[in-house]
């Protein structure tokens, strides 16, 4: 809805969280926003595919994939998120 509201809420929650990173993708697969540690600033990391959200989602409701960067592996955890 807010876009700036989301994104000022991102990066408190990752800071808050300790995460290297968050990325917030819309119901259409679409990233909306995201936040990054500053030591991967100057990594790309690629958005995840849509293929990869049309998965079913395990029971959990949480599951991961990996991706190579060029400086090692960087493990993606799937899951909603509620924000109003």
């Amino acid at each position: 809805k807010n876009p700036k509201a989301l994104s000022h809420y991102i990066r408190i929650v990752q800071r808050e969280f300790n995460l290297d990173a968050v990325e917030v993708y819309a119901a259409n697969a679409e990233r909306l926003t995201f936040a990054l540690a500053p030591k991967l600033e100057n990594e790309y990391f690629g958005i995840i595919s849509a293929e990869d959200f049309q998965k079913d989602m395990p029971a959990e409701g949480i599951r991961s994939i990996s991706q190579t960067i060029p400086s090692g592996e960087f493990v993606k955890t799937i899951a909603t998120v509620p924000y109003a």
